[in-house]
């Protein structure tokens, strides 16, 4: 299954069945809250959709699958800039700071060593009054055994708790919210957002 994802076409079936376009909606609509020349940068973008809900936006997206990149760069190049590399300090000083950057489904990926290297990134890709925006599964209290499976189950292999997420985020951020949010998916699969500033 995670190999067969790393196909565009089927990851792209694979979010509309599950509900992983309309949870990127919800995320941009409840935290991002888009308006004009709001620069983001967008870590793991995969194929890019997310920028059809940021149509005013300054946009560039970072991702290491060649296949998403070359999907992202075919359908919504006047949306936006892809880039095909994997998010180094040399590449953010190449541009200037950015409003948000963006975290979708990227923590759960990685241990916890990469995962705060890559917050280390971020945070210096930001505006000093910039902001960290993440989305993640989680494992929660009492979470139904479906959900509880679906993250057992996922592509990431490094799917945490709320309080762990929260400590890798806190390493590197001094102001932090998150929310636990089992909606936004149409199965049962809670996720954590969470909103770090410097």
């Amino acid at each position: 299954m995670r190999s067969l994802l790393s196909i565009t076409q089927l990851y792209l079936l694979y979010q509309r069945l599950v509900g992983g376009i309309r949870a990127r909606q919800i995320f941009v609509r409840d935290y991002v809250k888009p308006k004009q020349d709001l620069r983001i940068l967008d870590v793991g973008c995969g194929p890019g959709y997310i920028v059809e809900e940021l149509p005013l936006c300054d946009y560039v997206g970072y991702d290491i699958n060649q296949h998403y990149i070359d999907f992202a760069n075919t359908k919504y190049a006047s949306k936006g800039i892809f880039v095909c590399k994997e998010l180094t300090i040399e590449e953010i000083n190449s541009m200037k700071p950015f409003d948000i950057v963006l975290l979708n489904g990227v923590l759960h990926h990685l241990d916890d060593t990469t995962a705060s290297h890559i917050l280390e990134l971020s945070k210096s890709a930001l505006k000093p009054d910039g902001q960290l925006l993440t989305m993640d599964g989680c494992y929660i209290p009492g979470q139904h055994f479906i959900d509880h499976m679906l993250q057992k189950y996922d592509r990431g292999k490094f799917v945490r708790k709320e309080h762990e997420y929260l400590a890798i985020v806190n390493k590197h951020f001094s102001k932090t919210q998150n929310f636990i949010r089992p909606d936004l998916f149409y199965l049962p699969y809670s996720s954590i957002v969470i909103l770090a500033k410097n």
